[in-house]
């Protein structure tokens, strides 16, 4: 007869061993993962020394001139276009006030049409308003008029 003993034994052994059968497996498994992701580090460790060469060769500076004036129409400064320390306005002389011009539109609309408009003051509108407070009310209040929904954060509260 079989004691109970051997028979826990046996039992144990076929425990051990069926455990031991899925951590080989299991180890093989993770070890194949391993292997897949070291394959595409290299992957993309190739892949990035090409983008840094293909990088640095874009970004010679006579290529990048090159295409600067081909696609930007930039002009060096003129030094007509340079004003001097003497023609800047002192922060205490009295503000010149412009001539009037007559016929001018107060306000004007962007050919963009009415999510973006713009305002553009005549030049008296623009002198005759002493306070410069009171002229940026009046342009704002004049781009909602000709805008179709409200600006945000201008009489509109937003969450």
């Amino acid at each position: 007869m079989i004691r109970p003993a051997t028979l826990m034994s046996f039992a144990l052994a076929l425990g051990l061993g069926f455990g031991l059968f899925k951590v080989k497996y299991a180890v093989q498994g993770e070890e194949q993962q391993l292997v897949t992701i070291e394959d595409q580090i290299v992957t993309d460790r190739n892949a990035i020394h090409i983008l840094n060469a293909e990088w640095s060769q874009e970004t010679q500076p006579d290529k990048l001139g090159a295409m600067a004036e081909r696609h930007l129409a930039l002009a060096p400064i003129k030094p007509a276009n340079l004003g001097t320390y003497d023609t800047l306005p002192l922060r205490d002389a009295p503000q010149q006030t412009a001539p009037e011009v007559t016929g001018a539109p107060a306000a004007v609309a962007s050919a963009a049409g009415p999510k973006q408009p713009t305002l553009v003051a005549s030049a008296a509108e623009a002198a005759n308003s002493g306070d410069d407070g009171a002229g940026l009310d009046a342009m704002l209040t004049a781009i909602q008029a000709e805008a179709q929904e409200p600006l945000p954060g201008h009489g509109m509260k937003t969450p």
